[in-house]
């Protein structure tokens, strides 16, 4: 049984970076001494965090839908041969598939 998370996700222009139902599944927020670059630093982490997530499942797709045109014997494939290696790669890092 595969769980999916339920997105997208937000932070607010906070720290807690929460779920289409507002439940929290993660906090950037440090537990240093505050100051503005820690804050700011703070806040770029949970943007990033969102930014990924959202976009993950449609990257997938894309690379997914890509791959099965890297099979073929087309003079191009040994050009871009190192890049076809990367988004096999890619796929199985996001399937967590072990390589």
């Amino acid at each position: 049984m595969e769980t999916k998370h339920k997105g997208p996700w937000h932070h607010g222009n906070g720290y807690i970076i929460r779920d289409a139902n507002n439940d929290p599944v993660a906090n950037c927020h440090y537990t240093e001494p505050q100051s503005l670059i820690l804050q700011e630093h703070q806040l770029a982490n949970a943007e990033f965090i969102v930014r990924a997530c959202n976009a993950y499942d449609d990257m997938l797709e894309a690379l997914k839908a890509i791959e099965p045109m890297t099979w073929n014997d087309s003079p191009l494939l040994k050009i871009y041969a190192k890049e076809i290696e990367q988004l096999r790669a890619a796929i199985t890092k996001a399937e967590d598939k072990k390589e």
